[in-house]
Order: C-alpha cells, then structure tokens, then sequence
C-alpha cells in the first residue's frame, strides 16, 4: 500500500523550483551492466559496472521566474552549481535524494488543443545519494531556525549537506549553518558548516567531524531567504 500520494513530491534544481509544474518525476540509482561472458559459459553473464544514476522529470511548461523553462535554459549542459534535491514527501525527515547533475535536454510541444507539456532529461556528474529532508521550502525573514531533525544516532563519518537557494533579499549577504546537538536542551547546539549565501543558488557542505542525534538548521540576521535543505548522513 502506499505511504505517501505523488502530490507530496518536491523537485528542485540549482536553486529552480520544478515542483509547481510537474506532472512526473523518475529518480534511477542504477549500474551499468557488463558481460564477462566467456566462450566456456553455459549462459550469458553479467556483472555490474560503475554507476549511471538519471533524473527525468515531465510537466506542464511554465516560465515564471524560477520555472522548469528558465531553469532548464540556464542550466542546459551546465556544470556550476547544479544540485538535484527530490523530496519524497512534505515532513522533516522524509525520504529525499539529492546529488550534482547536468541537464541534458529541455523538451517543450504538444498538439493543437491541448496544454503545452515539457520534459528535462538529467544525467548525473556522480551519483545520486538518499538522504532526509531537513528543510522542504522555507522562507526565513531575519534570523531563525529550522524544525528539529531527528535521526536517532549519531555519525563517526560525518554528512553532506544540499543547500537549495531559491532567492534572497536585504543586500549583502546572509549566512546557513547546519548545527547539531544530542539533546534539544537550549544551547546545546553547535555548528559544523556553514553557506554564505547572496542569490539564487544551490550548495553542497560536506562534513568530517561527527554529526550527533539532532540537527536543525540557522540562518543569521541579515535579509530574507528561500531555501531547502537535504541531510546526507554517512
């Protein structure tokens, strides 16, 4: 039975919003596959090869300021700043992918009478990791923190964080730390990496050090931030 309805899904693309037109969305953590088959084999063998992750996502066209028409236009074979997060789901700790992919192709058509529909291909420049949400989309005006994510242990091999900024406004820039505690007493959190942000962008924090049970994220005085966050533990 499922768990959650498709309409629950969130994508975001280098800091562009595909979700608010998506009709579907496909996310393949797959292997290529080799043949080592040899002429004294009974049957064809294979065995597997290196990673071939893929995206592909198909919605209605749409070319508002952060829409998949203007994403898949600035983006198309671009390798800057290009951070995929797949939300599966809309609570803090839900299931979501996230990972550094280059769009490929940016499809837009249909036939006489019906809405025009659009396709993005992405492949990846690594692989696709499976993490949780931290944040789904949020607006911080000023300083704030986010709601608490608990994941139920800590981490000797550290984490990566995906940092989605959709925009910011106050001038200057503003500054998102991921800080973690093994208790949510007051002032026992600590950060462990921080983003400076100024526009719209996307960011990846990698972690050495141990992250504990629970994590949350801050932003610091300075403007107003769109953002989304995924949390990869190791």
């Amino acid at each position: 039975m499922a768990k959650i309805s498709a309409d629950q899904v969130r994508v975001y693309f280098a800091g562009f919003d595909y979700g608010t037109a998506t009709t579907s969305i496909g996310v393949e953590m797959a292997v290529t596959g080799l043949d080592p088959t040899t002429v004294a084999d009974s049957a064809e063998r294979a065995i597997a090869g290196i990673r071939a992750d893929t995206v592909e996502w198909a919605g209605l066209y749409d070319d508002s300021t952060l829409s998949p028409d203007v994403g898949g236009s600035a983006m198309l074979g671009s390798s800057t700043n290009n951070v995929i997060s797949v939300h599966i789901g809309t609570n803090v700790g839900s299931v979501a992918f996230a990972g550094t992919i280059t769009q490929l192709a940016n499809k837009a058509g249909g036939g006489v009478k019906d809405l025009v529909y659009q396709e993005a291909m992405l492949k990846t420049d690594g692989t696709l990791e499976k993490g949780f949400t931290q944040i789904i989309r949020t607006v911080f005006t000023g300083s704030g923190s986010s709601t608490l994510l608990n994941f139920g242990g800590s981490s000797l091999n550290g984490a990566r964080w995906y940092l989605q900024v959709f925009s910011y406004t106050g001038g200057g820039s503003a500054t998102i730390t991921l800080q973690h505690s093994s208790s949510t007493a007051a002032g026992s959190f600590v950060g462990t990496g921080s983003v400076i942000i100024s526009t719209r962008n996307s960011f990846i924090s990698s972690i050495a050090s141990t992250i504990r049970q629970y994590t949350r994220i801050i932003k610091d005085a300075t403007g107003t931030a769109d953002v989304a966050v995924i949390l990869v533990r190791s």
